[in-house]
C-alpha cells in the first residue's frame, strides 16, 4: 500500500490541508480534492496550462508532477486562473518539428524560454514526443538595475559595462535553471540541443549583448528585428550539445 503524502494548498487566501497516494500526479491529487485546474490537453503534458507553483520549487506542470514528499502548492487566484483560461483561445496546436538537430542526441531536449520584464519562464520540451517535461521560472535578475526597459537601457548607457552586467545577469541565471531542468529530467546539458527565446525588443537586445540605447531615442528603431541566431561559442549558454 503507497504511503500518503500531505500536501498543503494556498488557495484564495485560505490553507487546506489535504493527502494523497505516493505517485499520484498532484493534478489527479489537486482535482480528487475538489480544486479545479485548467489542463485543456487533459493532463496529456503536452500544453503546459496546469501549471502550479510548489514552494521552493517554483512553476510545475502539475499533471507531470508525481508526488513523493510533503509540499506547499499555491494555487492561481481567479484572475490568474482567467488569464490562462484566455490565452489558450489564442494557442495554436502546431506538429512537432525539431528540425535535423534532434539526431545530435539519443535523448533531444528543447527550452522554449519567455524572456519578461519581471519574470522569465523556462519550458523544457521532449523533442521525440512534443511533451513538456518541465516549467520553471525565476525573477528576472537584471530587475535589480532597473524595474523596466527605460531604466535599464539608461543603466546600459549610464554605468561602464553597463550592457555586459545585464547580460551575465541574465545568462547566469538561465545556466542555473537550465542545470535544474537537467537533473529534474535526468538528462545532461549535451541532451539540450536546441532554446528559443522569446521576448519584447529590449529583453532580446539585451540577452545578445546588443545596445538597446536606439530603442530610447527618435526614432526609436531596433538595432535587429529579424531572427537571431547563434550558438554555444558566443552565447555563454552552457546547455547546448557539443560535439565530441
Amino acid at each position: 500500500m503507497n504511503r500518503m503524502v500531505k500536501v498543503n494548498i494556498h488557495h484564495q487566501g485560505v490553507v487546506r490541508l489535504i493527502e494523497s497516494a505516493e505517485g499520484e500526479s498532484l493534478l489527479d491529487a489537486l482535482r480528487n480534492n475538489g480544486f479545479e485546474v485548467y489542463s485543456p490537453c487533459g493532463g496529456n503534458g503536452t500544453c503546459g496550462k496546469c501549471n502550479v507553483m510548489v514552494k521552493n520549487e517554483g512553476l510545475v506542470p502539475s499533471c507531470m508532477y508525481p508526488l513523493k514528499e510533503s509540499i506547499d502548492v499555491i494555487l492561481p487566484d481567479r484572475r490568474e486562473a482567467k488569464v490562462l483560461v484566455e490565452q489558450h483561445q489564442h494557442t495554436v496546436i502546431l506538429p512537432l518539428m525539431p528540425g535535423e538537430c534532434a539526431d545530435l542526441s539519443v535523448f533531444p531536449h528543447g527550452v522554449a524560454v519567455d524572456i519578461g520584464t519581471t519574470t522569465v519562464v523556462l519550458y523544457l520540451v521532449n523533442l521525440i514526443t512534443g511533451v513538456i517535461s518541465e516549467t520553471r521560472a525565476f525573477l528576472n535578475p537584471q530587475t535589480r538595475y532597473g524595474a523596466d526597459v527605460i531604466t535599464r537601457i539608461q543603466f546600459t548607457t549610464t554605468h561602464e559595462n553597463g550592457l555586459i552586467i545585464l547580460q551575465k545577469e541574465l545568462i547566469n541565471e538561465l545556466n542555473k535553471t537550465l542545470s535544474d531542468l537537467c537533473q529534474f529530467a535526468g538528462i545532461t546539458e549535451n541532451e539540450i540541443i536546441k532554446i528559443t527565446f522569446a521576448g519584447n525588443t529590449t529583453m532580446l537586445h539585451l540577452l545578445l549583448g546588443v545596445s538597446p540605447k536606439s530603442l530610447a531615442q527618435a526614432p526609436f528603431r531596433a538595432q535587429f528585428l529579424e531572427e537571431k541566431s547563434f550558438m554555444e561559442s558566443n552565447s555563454g549558454l552552457r546547455a547546448f550539445h557539443r560535439q565530441r
